[in-house]
């Protein structure tokens, strides 16, 4: 079942493939404006990128007061994230009957977690990236 930009399947949540596409022709941001669209669209599906924030940080750097839009490798390394989302990982449903797990990180650029499940074969079904 497609709904909101996903596709709802039994035990699994993903990105409609055709959601994707904009975000695969979005063009490198030559200024501010175009910085904050990347960031609101790559941001509706940050819970499918691993370390959303850490990954983006370079970007987020040059959203700062009295800073020019001055492209370099780790922006475009930051923008190139963009390509995660072209294959993200499928989140799995949670379980009602197993319980949940929360791995966090931390750094001076930012902050991250995954809310996890471990299935009965002992294989981590990620639910949600922060």
């Amino acid at each position: 079942m497609k709904i909101l930009g996903y596709i709802l399947r039994p035990q699994r949540l993903q990105i409609d493939k055709r959601k994707t596409v904009t975000v695969n022709e979005f063009k490198t941001p030559e200024n501010e404006r175009d910085v904050k669209s990347f960031f609101g669209l790559t941001g509706f599906y940050r819970r499918y990128i691993r370390n959303f924030a850490k990954r983006s940080a370079p970007l987020s750097n040059l959203l700062r007061k009295d800073v020019s839009i001055d492209w370099h490798e780790e922006a475009q390394k930051a923008f190139d994230i963009k390509n995660t989302l072209l294959s993200p990982p499928v989140l799995a449903l949670p379980d009602p009957n197993v319980d949940l797990q929360v791995t966090t990180d931390a750094s001076g650029v930012g902050i991250g977690a995954v809310l996890k499940q471990i299935d009965q074969n002992g294989e981590v079904k990620p639910l949600y990236f922060y």
